[in-house]
Order: structure tokens, then C-alpha cells, then sequence
């Protein structure tokens, strides 16, 4: 499970890095403010999807074993480390583009699309009554 967060993070990297050329930087300046403000709403939609998914799968049995506790369910262990790993991608994330703000667009399209898998997965365990 651990490949697959590993995985899930250079799949992020990789969706952002086409925007760090140098060429990316003169062609498109205007795009450095606006990508700012879509970087941020990307945030706080990645941060609300993550907190329902939290909030669905408390106290359920848990597919991701690495989320899981010792009897299979998701617990503060698992909050825990869901916000860490959520936490971590945005702060690597804000940090990357610090250096590299032409990438804002990217970033911002890698946390809707989590925040979609996130918000998928919150769904699907509020409409699963087993």
C-alpha cells in the first residue's frame, strides 16, 4: 500500500511538472496570479474532500490497511495519518511552487483531481450501508 501512496505522489509531481520550463515562465506571466487564487480554492477543496472522507469512513472497516487499525477499522490513527499524507502533498506542493510558480495550474488540477477521488470515496461510503 505504501507503493501506492508513493505512486500517488510522483503522479501528482508528474502532472505538475510540464509547467516548470523556463520557456512556461516567459510565455505565460499573467497566468502566475490567476493560477494563485485556482491553486488556493484547489487547497480548500482537497482539505473539505479529505475531511468527509474522514468523516464517513470513521469507525468503518477499512480497505487501506495502511489507514486501518489493529482490528481493521478506520480510526484516530487513521485521521491521523490520512492528515499527514494530505498534509505532506500540499506542503511539498507549496514549497515546489515557491520556486516554481508557473506550475500553479498543474498543482491545482492534481488537488481537484484527489479532491475528486477523495469526494468519491466520502460518497460512496455514505450511500454503503453495510
Amino acid at each position: 500500500m505504501m507503493r501506492s501512496l508513493f505512486l500517488g505522489f510522483w503522479l501528482s509531481l508528474a502532472v505538475a511538472a510540464p509547467g516548470w520550463s523556463q520557456q512556461a515562465i516567459q510565455q505565460q506571466p499573467q497566468i502566475q496570479q490567476h493560477g494563485k487564487g485556482l491553486w488556493t480554492a484547489s487547497v480548500a477543496s482537497l482539505l473539505a474532500a479529505s475531511a468527509a472522507d474522514m468523516q464517513s469512513s470513521m469507525g468503518r472497516l477499512e480497505r487501506n490497511p495502511v489507514l486501518a487499525n489493529g482490528q481493521g477499522r478506520f480510526n484516530t490513527q487513521g485521521v491521523a495519518l490520512k492528515g499527514l499524507i494530505t498534509g505532506g502533498v500540499v506542503g511539498v506542493q507549496w514549497l515546489l511552487l515557491r520556486k516554481h510558480p508557473e506550475a500553479l495550474r498543474h498543482a491545482a488540477i492534481a488537488n481537484f483531481g484527489m479532491a475528486a477521488v477523495f469526494g468519491g470515496a466520502a460518497y460512496y461510503n455514505h450511500t454503503n450501508q453495510k
